[in-house]
């Protein structure tokens, strides 16, 4: 259809239309019914009186709405040639080989990224921009992008898309300083969307994915046929993701998480190999929480009526590579000055979890599972108020050094029931007076109801089996590594584990919003439940023990 011919057929429907609507009106309605109609037109049985005008009104601006039905029936034959896939075309043709004199053509590239300043923030003059090309992942795929950074020459300051670079240190930008909520700079030449760092670390808080599988299933996806092309022949980047890239991604993400939540700034060494640069970053997240606390140690809920400390025998590794210098968490028993013969540097992780499943806090064992690291473990994580009911599979001996542990440690036990679980109660020996007056599970009538137990003792076993799935992902980890990985797979567990247990209809970027908000960890502590007959009954805990030391990123 030539332009005249629909001029003059818009100009027969309405003589006004060539005096009110501009170019630009008209462009819009053929980009959005050219698309429709290639998505739709068989399926909704598309004809120039079968018209889907409220979808229209809803995609374009007001001032065409009058004019809907008129552009539709006058361009309802050449939708489907209007239809034209922009981004197919970027991929196949944005990036073109060099001329024949050498020269580089235009690249036009997906994505184009830029810092979120435009002047130098200490001095506002102009700065020199220079740009590199590099590659997006997302979980389309892999993009082609260009990304600019920003020199100030007299303040000797980089502005690059995720941070700025001055006095040797890279600080990575907050939201209040224009971050990008979506993407971030992993390595010079490749970035990472959130989106995609969440879906790796939910991979492997699920499947318990070690890094090499991430990388094997996201490539053989999206690079064969769809592996997005190269800038020029002879460069020393390419487009499938690598371990190294998969496992920052993760780890930055994660960091800028952190850091954000307490209004910190993201400090690293602006040189250096990038696989020790972020480790004094996690070093203090791990602080963080050794000292706070997990963000979720208060949760209680009414899902299940009470909980279990349990303690699984612990999976000791053979092939451990030393972790020297251990980061000590406050409470746990020092590194063993003893030789000993295997590479094993730890004994097993303890785990506390409620009823519901949520696993409440960890800690390492350095030499063995005694009572005295676990009263610790007990005492350090829950400071203030102590649980109410632990059940543990050594209770006995546990309440044993209680008894004999000093008065204001003994005190802060005296509201609590410390019983083993009723699984393993029936392996205690039966001549264990001890155990058999002060430690049976039968002996407190408001941990059963209408005969049953009213706690559910299945949570702890099917939380240590998801623990110990990551025995081979950290086998050869270090301690910074080893604590920083776990304590994200716990956070990103529980929120996993609230989201399905109560059904909630938001996303999981929405839960995590709430989280950083401190919303959602205000609720969960309102979510207090009581026993039956057993006033003040807060929550009740399951202890379980994992490996030593859980294949290697």
């Amino acid at each position: 259809m030539l332009l005249r011919e629909l001029i003059s057929i818009l100009d027969a429907h309405d003589v006004n239309i060539m005096l009110t609507i501009t170019v630009q009106d008209f462009v819009k309605f053929l980009c959005v019914a050219a698309d429709m109609a290639m998505r739709s037109e068989k399926s909704l049985r598309l004809t120039t009186l079968r018209r889907p005008i409220r979808y229209l009104a809803a995609s374009l601006p007001p001032p065409i709405h009058q004019y809907l039905e008129v552009f539709w029936d006058a361009s309802f034959n050449i939708l489907k040639d209007c239809y034209i896939n922009a981004q197919h075309h970027v991929k196949t043709h944005g990036i073109m080989t060099e001329l024949d004199d050498g020269r580089l053509p235009i690249r036009i590239v997906d994505q184009s990224l830029f810092p979120p300043v435009e002047h130098c923030t200490k001095c506002s003059r102009t700065m020199r921009s220079s740009s590199l090309f590099g590659y997006l992942y997302d979980v389309d795929g892999c993009h082609t992008i260009e990304h600019f950074s920003l020199y100030c020459q007299p303040c000797l300051t980089n502005y690059y898309v995720s941070y700025s670079i001055y006095n040797k240190q890279r600080m990575f930008y907050t939201s209040s300083q224009g971050r990008d909520p979506k993407v971030f700079q992993v390595h010079t030449h490749y970035f990472m969307t959130h989106r995609l760092a969440h879906h790796f670390k939910m991979s492997q808080m699920l499947q318990q994915c070690s890094v090499f599988s991430i990388i094997n299933l996201y490539n053989s996806t999206f690079m064969g046929a769809r592996a997005p092309p190269l800038f020029t022949p002879l460069q020393s980047f390419f487009p499938q993701l690598s371990v190294e890239v998969c496992k920052d991604g993760m780890d930055i993400d994660t960091l800028i998480y952190n850091y954000s939540l307490r209004s910190q700034v993201l400090v690293v060494p602006a040189a250096g190999l990038d696989r020790v640069r972020y480790n004094e970053a996690k070093k203090q997240c791990s602080s963080w929480i050794a000292a706070e606390g997990t963000a979720h140690k208060n949760h209680s809920c009414s899902l299940y009526e009470s909980g279990e400390v349990e303690d699984w025998e612990s999976l000791q590794q053979a092939d451990e590579l030393d972790r020297a210098e251990e980061s000590i968490r406050s409470g746990e028993e020092r590194p063993s000055k003893k030789p000993t013969l295997a590479r094993a540097r730890t004994h097993n992780d303890q785990l506390a979890v409620a009823p519901c499943g949520v696993i409440l806090a960890r800690q390492t064992m350095f030499n063995s599972e005694s009572p005295s690291a676990v009263k610790l473990f007990l005492l350090d994580t829950f400071p203030t108020s102590m649980l109410q009911v632990i059940l543990y599979d050594s209770a006995c001996k546990l309440l044993a050094h209680i008894y004999k542990s000093t008065a204001e440690e003994r005190d802060r036990f005296t509201e609590s029931i410390v019983a083993v679980d009723a699984f393993h109660f029936k392996s205690h020996k039966e001549d264990d007076c001890f155990c058999r007056k002060w430690t049976d599970p039968n002996l407190y009538p408001q941990l059963k109801k209408d005969g049953s137990w009213i706690f559910n003792s299945s949570a702890a076993e099917i939380a240590n089996i998801w623990y110990g799935g990551f025995a081979s992902i950290c086998r050869n980890m270090t301690a910074i590594q080893y604590n920083f990985f776990l304590d994200e797979m716990l956070l990103q567990n529980y929120v996993a584990t609230i989201h399905m247990r109560f059904n909630f209809t938001k996303m999981y970027t929405d839960v995590t919003n709430d989280l950083k908000q401190g919303a959602w960890l205000t609720d969960s502590q309102k979510l207090e439940f009581r026993l039956p007959n057993a006033p003040d009954v807060r929550a009740t805990v399951e202890l379980t023990s994992q490996f030593g030391r859980p294949d290697g990123f």
